[in-house]
């Protein structure tokens, strides 16, 4: 399943030591997902995806998003670094050898289950290795490459958007750049 929600009647304990009343919540369940800040070394770019979300067309949008590559981890027996790797060739057409874990996080703590694994790759022009773009899966997806000043701008004028890809160029910036 690509989803599912569940709904609950629960209480909590409270701040002040007592029980909470009976609350109805529904939590949607959805499978832990992987994205990778891909930095290429030699053109001192960050590899991202460009591609159409419904989610975001429905909400009043273009629905067209620019974002990290990214996948979900509903491949059975798959750790979330395989995941990745595979998902980097799929969506950009890189191999990567080495991922580093950066951190996990909660992609929506008010109402999904998923987690988010972020990772760091970097690749050369050596590591591109088939044409990527997502047809194998059936998507439709552009590689783009942005520099530094992009991210930069990207962020200040609001066109990158994704909270996993934010976050990530947030953490480039601090850490990398």
């Amino acid at each position: 399943d690509f989803f599912k929600i569940d709904a609950y009647l629960l209480r909590h304990s409270r701040f002040d030591g007592s029980l909470s009343p009976v609350l109805n919540r529904l939590v949607f369940r959805r499978h832990d997902a992987v994205a990778a800040l891909l930095w290429h070394t030699d053109r001192k770019k960050l590899i991202l995806v460009e591609q159409f979300r419904p989610a975001v067309y429905v909400s009043g949008k273009d629905g067209w998003t620019i974002e990290l590559p990214a996948g979900l981890l509903d491949v059975k027996g798959e750790t979330p670094v395989e995941s990745m790797k595979r998902e980097l060739i799929e969506e950009t057409g890189y191999r990567v050898e080495s991922l580093d874990e950066l951190f996990t996080y909660h992609a929506s703590v008010g109402g999904s289950t998923e987690q988010l694994t972020l990772f760091y790759g970097e690749v050369t022009d050596a590591d591109h290795v088939a044409n990527g773009g997502g047809e194998d899966e059936g998507e439709d997806i552009s590689v783009v490459e942005w520099s530094t000043e992009q991210l930069v701008d990207g962020l200040k004028e609001g066109s990158l958007s994704d909270a996993k890809t934010i976050i990530a160029v947030q953490w480039l910036m601090a850490n990398k750049l």
